[in-house]
């Protein structure tokens, strides 16, 4: 596996290097110089998994994948800020390419907004998907791959342009259609400086069974301030019952395949290790009752693997 290049004095010897690597199948570009996917044009491996970033590119990446017919895994991240392309053509749109690309992974920062939409504009058959960008590109995500989707990962950051009714974790689905979805996280992360509160009389979840008809595990992350609105009393006061407790039987009640929920603090010291979930958890009984919550862990093996590009042939290429 080959990683880490960057600068333009190395753009020549590099593409001597690369076209010398037939066997090649897992390549990490982390650059400055975009032009350096240019090289990729003309280079004999078919890779199966390829993880670029650094700073935005156009046009040089799409022809870099063009010729990458076995691509199974993408991921691409920034570290920089992202100019505004809105209006501008999408970086990724050719219907004939990528045919066998299952895994993407798009991620940045809080101080790099993810253009999603300029960056990709073409349904690739992808079934697992992690994000991490703003409220309305996590929205755009699941239309454009909903028909596919099997598993989504979703680190979404709250600003002000995100919308009060579109703080609860249903917000994503609204409209959705993702036929195939059965696992997904959500992560919240308010932007510095900004914080809104939940609001029990926006709880919406009609239309979640309908958009997801094969959905299984959902589990939220939330801030602490969020966990205390949701363990407050439902305005209902039905015995003791929470505004978590309403919210998530009304889940379970409108999607019929759902097994478990959760809900978790990014700041639970107790969260375990990186394949399991501890939260406080809701779970259908065989008896089709609703029990919860009881803080246990959900095990992800087999979940995130895919979503994080576990699946991708590293370990072939090393051995190689």
């Amino acid at each position: 596996m080959l990683r880490r290049v960057s600068g333009a004095a190395l753009r020549k010897s590099f593409g001597q290097a690369l076209r010398a690597l037939a066997n090649l199948k897992s390549l990490e570009l982390d650059v400055r110089d975009p032009l350096l996917f240019e090289l990729l044009v003309d280079v004999p491996f078919r890779l199966r998994s390829f993880t670029a970033g650094g700073k935005f590119t156009q046009s040089c990446l799409e022809a870099a994948l063009a010729h990458q017919p076995s691509l199974e895994y993408l991921s691409i991240y920034f570290w920089e800020p992202v100019e505004d392309a809105t209006g501008a053509s999408h970086a990724i749109c050719r219907p004939d390419i990528l045919p066998n690309l299952r895994t993407i992974h798009v991620s940045g920062s809080y101080e790099v907004d993810v253009p999603l939409r300029s960056l990709i504009g073409h349904s690739y058959p992808v079934t697992h998907l992690q994000l991490s960008s703003r409220h309305n590109d996590v929205v755009y995500a699941l239309k454009l791959f909903g028909e596919t989707l099997v598993t989504a990962l979703l680190d979404r950051f709250i600003d002000a342009k995100s919308g009060q009714r579109n703080l609860w974790a249903t917000s994503i689905l609204r409209n959705a259609k993702l036929p195939k979805l059965e696992h997904l996280e959500l992560r919240d992360f308010y932007m510095p400086g900004y914080y809104r509160s939940l609001d029990p009389r926006d709880i919406t979840v009609s239309g979640v069974g309908k958009a997801c008809p094969a959905l299984k595990t959902f589990l939220w992350w939330v801030d602490d301030k969020t966990m205390e609105v949701l363990f407050s009393p439902s305005r209902e006061k039905r015995g003791d019952e929470t505004v978590l407790a309403k919210f998530a039987h009304k889940l379970f009640q409108c999607c019929p395949t759902l097994e478990r929920f959760g809900v978790h603090d990014e700041e639970d010291p107790e969260r375990g290790p990186d394949l399991l979930r501890c939260a406080e958890i809701f779970e259908r009984a065989k008896d089709g009752s609703v029990k919860g919550p009881e803080y246990g862990s959900v095990d992800m093996h087999g979940i995130d693997l895919y979503a994080v590009g576990a699946s991708s042939p590293e370990s072939e290429v090393d051995s190689e």
